[in-house]
């Protein structure tokens, strides 16, 4: 059967270790935490085709691809798109 602590022996133990230790509200854990939901991208209302960085596929000149010419093209954009990412074109 265990002795109940009572802080009268001469020990070091961990009960008595651990009294001395505080730890501030923000080092708790909690349900809540302070980082926003993940706002939508939604590329569609915007008209603008961007890739996996969110950042806008630009053409050869340097003009941003709209939504219908990607639509059109999709294959053949895909494949350059590869092909920048290989290192390739």
């Amino acid at each position: 059967m265990r002795k109940r602590h009572d802080g009268s022996h001469g020990e070091e133990c961990f009960g008595c270790r651990i009294q001395g230790i505080q730890f501030s509200p923000s080092a708790m854990p909690s349900r809540r935490n302070n980082i926003p939901p993940a706002r939508s991208r939604n590329n569609w209302e915007k008209g603008v085709v961007r890739d996996d960085r969110g950042l806008p596929i630009r053409k050869a000149d340097g003009g941003v691809i709209g939504l219908h010419e990607y639509q059109g093209k999709r294959s053949e954009i895909d494949q350059q798109v590869k092909a920048v990412k290989q290192g390739l074109a």
